[in-house]
């Protein structure tokens, strides 16, 4: 019979980057007891409770990816800008009616050649970070040909969903 090493709460949040506040309140709402509590309320986790810390405290925005394709234009201009908050606003009124619990967060990017509003590389950063659950969007066609294959494996890697928004409305109409 092997015996589990445990962590202490210090060492998990060091793992994995949750407040050991946070930990204490997992505990104290029950969502996430230690295997066992020493004397001074000193709390000790296994590596599976690790893992379900990251699982319950991961993935707090949903965000609402908008693409403006410019292809034939090489400068930015301020019309650009604001079209693309207007489509982008559009879309997270769409997402809200899907998630209307969720905190949603707009992304947009203005592509024309040369993506200088890092928004799509953002969005992975989060997802990296564990702070994104979704990814929707509006128009496969607003990604340029073979990335959104490539969106939809990198954010799946984290455990975030890459949807469209039209297949969700669809649904709620049958």
């Amino acid at each position: 019979m092997s015996v589990e090493t445990l962590l202490s709460i210090s060492e998990v949040s060091r793992m994995t980057g949750i407040a050991t506040s946070k930990l204490r309140y997992l505990d104290r709402c029950g969502k996430l007891r230690p295997v066992k509590k020493a004397e001074g309320g000193h709390r000790y986790y296994t590596h599976e409770q690790v893992v379900r810390a990251l699982k319950i405290t991961k993935k707090q925005v949903v965000i609402a990816y908008t693409v403006l394709n410019k292809k034939e234009v090489n400068v930015e201009s301020e019309d650009d800008t604001k079209l693309a908050a207007i489509k982008n606003n559009e879309l997270i009124e769409r997402v809200k009616k899907a998630e209307p619990n969720a905190k949603i967060a707009g992304v947009c990017d203005i592509w024309h050649g040369e993506n200088k509003g890092l928004g799509i590389e953002d969005v992975i950063k989060m997802a990296i970070n564990r702070q994104v659950s979704k990814v929707y969007y509006d128009d496969k066609e607003q990604f340029v040909v073979g990335d959104w294959n490539n969106y939809k494996y990198w954010l799946s890697l984290m455990d975030t969903e890459l949807i469209d928004i039209n297949d969700i409305e669809k649904r709620e109409l049958v």
